[in-house]
């Protein structure tokens, strides 16, 4: 059985030559799908005819998560009443850009959360070295007091999908290097969501791009016109919707999949 799978047209399963690779498919028992063109794809092959769209089953682990974050005082304390742009696993093409936003006039009264992919002492450090606004680190938060730092440094791993229920916006890293990382956390939680060009492997970034709850930058010009444009309310809103939306209408992929499953099972 294969479960939350995506097939591509660039994938050898559609090529002249993927014979075998078609022959491996017809192998499998049940192919549970995310979305249509992949079941439009695959029921185009002689013989798969077991195919069936289930839905994405990280949308149901993004939305527990959603629905019970761990609870995390020191930074609700530091977030205040300041709106917050939560920034996820950067990497230091992220962080370039995402540097001039920190110290923009336009977003003075913001605060910030920033989660690098990378959370070793050496990349901590060369992020601080270049870091012009008032910053602590995670682990220094709940001895520093009452602090007048803007930036929030994360230096752990494991937090980042309960740091998104204290943003306005998140910028998802990754997309000016291999792919972007994970969107579908921060659209639990109805936020809009920003990332680099590399992003088409993605559904969910395909899909929030074209109706509004995801937008691409291609650099930092890009990236500040954005965020700009996002602080609007209205607009906010309507791009937060979108992404709610998004998570609200995936829901529910892993009951389908235990009910195939089931089924499977019983013959």
């Amino acid at each position: 059985m294969l479960i939350s799978a995506i097939f591509r047209p660039s994938q050898p399963f559609f090529k002249w030559y993927g014979s075998l690779h078609r022959k491996i498919l017809r192998c499998f028992d049940e192919i549970l799908v995310q979305e249509e063109a992949s079941f439009e794809r695959l029921t185009k092959i002689k013989s798969i005819g077991n195919v069936t769209i289930s839905g994405d089953n990280r949308v149901d682990r993004v939305v527990e998560i959603a629905n019970n974050p761990i609870p995390l005082p020191a930074v609700k304390a530091f977030c205040g009443d300041a709106p917050v742009l939560v920034c996820g696993s950067t990497w230091p093409a992220d962080e370039a850009i995402l540097n001039p936003i920190f110290r923009h006039e336009k977003f003075k009264e913001w605060k910030f959360i920033l989660a690098p992919h990378d959370v070793q002492p050496a990349h901590l450090q060369a992020i601080e070295s270049k870091m012009e606004v008032r910053y602590v680190r995670f682990s220094k938060l709940e001895t520093a007091g009452k602090t007048d730092a803007r930036l929030l440094l994360i230096d752990n791993i494991g937090l980042l999908a309960s740091l998104y229920s204290f943003g306005k916006i998140a910028y998802i890293g990754g997309g000016f290097g291999q792919s972007i990382h994970n969107t579908l956390e921060p659209a639990a939680y109805g936020l809009p969501v920003v990332f680099g060009p590399k992003y088409q492997k993605f559904e969910e970034a395909v899909w929030l791009v074209e109706y509004g709850g995801g937008f691409e930058v291609r650099d930092g010009m890009e990236l500040c016109r954005k965020l700009e444009e996002l602080t609007d309310p209205i607009i906010q809103e309507r791009a937060a919707k979108v992404a709610k939306n998004y998570i609200e209408q995936r829901s529910g992929a892993t009951q389908k999949v235990l009910e195939r499953l089931d089924l499977l099972l019983k013959h």
